[in-house]
Formats: C-alpha cells, structure tokens, sequence
C-alpha cells in the first residue's frame, strides 16, 4: 500500500517581495499550499516556513543553493503561485529541468505521477 508520508515534496512558491507585508503575504500563501499537501498525505519541504524572515544572515545565492540541496532529497517539486514571475521559483523550475526532477503546477499531475510512477509500487 502506498504510504505518502514516505513521499517528500519541495514547495516552490514566491517570497522576495518589494516590502514586508507582501512577503509575509507569500509566506502565508505557501504555508496553505503546505498544508494542502499535508493534508493528502505528503511530507513537505517549504523553505518560506524553513527560512522566514531570515533575508539578511546570508546572500540570496546561497539560499538558493540550499534549495538545490533540499530538491535533490526530494521526489517532486510542486510550483504554485506566480512562480513563472519568482526569479528564485524560475531558478529552482530550471534545476529540475536540468537535473530531471519531477516537477508540477496542479495538484491533480502531482498525485496522477504519484499513483501512477512505478518508483512509488510497492510501498516505498
């Protein structure tokens, strides 16, 4: 029987914004993305509830290599949001296609893939 828990997925959503209120506006966006996926079973990455409000301890380069580092560990990513207008959303969209991560933008392919991929056969 499949066990989702077993299943991570990065959340890929926009956070930089042009001032606090709009960023905290995308981290509550993203949080109710994570719950939706919690809720259908999944184990989750989110970076905005990882790394909220933490903009200036480090460079924004080295944000996004941590969420390389998170994708690798992950089985898909999931896109939602304006992601296509997020510079770090499109980075992160153009590392799966580079490294052939499965990656969505409508909850119903994500669990189309996970119902159907043999990876997940078995129980994993």
């Amino acid at each position: 029987m499949l066990n989702k828990r077993k299943i991570l997925i990065y959340l890929s959503a926009p956070y930089s914004a042009k001032n606090k209120e709009s960023i905290e506006a995308n981290i509550r966006f993203a949080e109710q993305n994570m719950i939706e996926l919690l809720k259908k079973g999944y184990s989750v990455i989110c970076p905005h509830k990882n790394t909220s409000h933490l903009d200036d301890i480090m460079p924004w380069a080295a944000f996004m290599e941590m969420s390389f580092t998170h994708i690798q560990k992950c089985e898909a990513v999931f896109f939602c949001g304006g992601w296509q207008l997020s510079r770090g959303c499109w980075e992160e969209y153009q590392y799966c296609l580079k490294n052939n991560i499965p990656s969505f933008t409508e909850m119903e392919s994500l669990e189309e893939y996970v119902v159907n991929s043999e990876k997940f056969k078995g129980g994993k």
